[in-house]
């Protein structure tokens, strides 16, 4: 999972998504942090079941797509500030939360 997370860093850099220079520097850092974490916070990768149905979703700051297909898997974007990861931020494996009558655990983080 540490090389998807580190593909999906380099594609949100090389696609240019980012206003500020400080961003990239930024991303260049979460590739250095160790691949396994216990909160999900700004950077984690993390493995959703939404009603039996499981997702990749990226926690990232700033970006202009909304998911990204790296060697065939798919990997939603999602930021802090939207519903989802307002929900994500500060959790941890097995919790589990509700949107819009749909209900989520998180399976993983990395």
């Amino acid at each position: 999972m540490l090389e998807l997370k580190n593909l999906i860093i380099d594609e949100l850099i090389r696609l240019d998504q980012f206003s500020s220079h400080n961003v990239n520097d930024y991303l260049q850092e979460l590739k250095q942090k160790k691949n396994s974490r216990d909160i999900i916070e700004d950077g984690s990768l993390v493995l959703l079941d939404c009603n039996g149905k499981q997702a990749m979703y990226f926690m990232t700051a700033s970006h202009s797509a909304h998911m990204l297909s790296i060697h065939e898997k798919v990997v939603m974007l999602v930021t802090p500030f939207s519903a989802l990861g307002m929900q994500l931020i500060g959790k941890t494996v097995k919790d589990h939360f509700k949107i819009q009558h749909r209900e989520y655990q998180i399976i993983d983080i990395f």
